[in-house]
């Protein structure tokens, strides 16, 4: 005689793991350089807002906290122009909108004549990553990239 145990026996699944998506992973941000008189020297800001992404985390433990970084990874400025990061703002909510960048545009002309070599801004980016921790101290990250285009 053989007896047959049967059944079924179900490990707990556990939560979900801690995982983050931005609602915008890239903006490109127009800056008006050719604004500046050729024979003037000029910064020219970006207001808060034009860059603007909002994280949602999920998973993990439910309680979570925020942390953004801002990282340039190119500036193709020469001969006195330029791009920098004029405020990083608040960087410790879900919704990141307060980071505001600067062009600095130089002179083209100089005493009355062409400066050589002329300066030069095409573009610069920026990533802005965002880094969740949920209470257990797990981490997820997603990066939002932010062009500053010359125009």
């Amino acid at each position: 005689m053989y007896l047959a145990l049967v059944g079924t026996c179900q490990q707990g699944a556990g939560p979900a793991a801690l995982s983050l998506a931005l609602n915008t992973t890239a903006t490109t941000i127009n800056v008006a350089v050719g604004s500046v008189p050729p024979d003037q020297s000029a910064n020219v800001d970006t207001n808060a807002g034009e860059a603007d992404s909002t994280a949602t985390a999920s998973g993990g433990d439910g309680s979570y906290s925020y942390a953004w970084t801002v990282t340039e990874t190119a500036d193709d400025g020469q001969n006195g122009n330029s791009c920098a990061v004029l405020s990083e703002g608040t960087k410790t909510n879900a919704r990141y909108n307060t980071a505001t960048f600067r062009v600095t545009v130089a002179a083209l002309i100089s005493g009355g004549a062409p400066v050589e070599p002329p300066p030069q801004f095409g573009q610069a980016q920026y990533r802005l990553r965002c880094t969740v921790t949920d209470g257990n101290g797990d981490t997820a990250t997603a990066d939002y990239t932010v062009t500053i285009q010359g125009q």
